[in-house]
């Protein structure tokens, strides 16, 4: 398991990249994407995708490296169909596992869509306590079922 790899992720959340970008980006690269593109693509996932606080976005940030490592690319590829979904799900459970939830708005517990529910998350101290967790489980995940070395 690259532990460093892990740490990055964690580095790219702090310095402002939403959960999703922070994965993406980490681990695009490994699975042949730009970095550049890896920010794009995942752009729009944070926060549940787009603040509406659905999948997590570390955890659909961890789906699409799967999709990149795995994805169908030919028609009639069940094969790699089949691959795709069995590691999402898998990691979807080992997930909810260990964070009792797999949706933004289960996991920070506060309406990002609101100016009061921003400031709830910010002030409560809950991007340390909920979010940096996410992206380090998201990111270890990928370590022990996609990545691997």
């Amino acid at each position: 398991m690259n532990s460093s790899r892990i740490e990055q992720a964690v580095e790219m959340f702090n310095k402002g990249f939403s959960c999703s970008q922070s994965i993406v980006s980490t681990y695009g690269p490994h699975v042949g994407l730009s970095g550049q593109d890896a920010l794009k693509v995942s752009s729009a996932f944070g926060a549940g995708m787009g603040r509406l606080q659905e999948t997590c976005g570390a955890l659909t940030g961890a789906f699409m490296v799967v999709g990149c490592r795995h994805g169908m690319t030919e028609p009639g590829d069940s094969e790699a169909k089949e691959t795709t979904y069995a590691l999402v799900q898998l990691i979807a459970e080992r997930f909810r596992q260990e964070h009792g939830a797999a949706t933004c708005r289960d996991l920070v517990r506060c309406d990002l869509r609101t100016a009061e529910g921003s400031e709830e998350y910010r002030s409560s101290g809950r991007k340390a306590e909920v979010c940096i967790p996410c992206v380090r489980t998201a990111a270890r995940l990928l370590e022990e079922f996609v990545v691997r070395g």
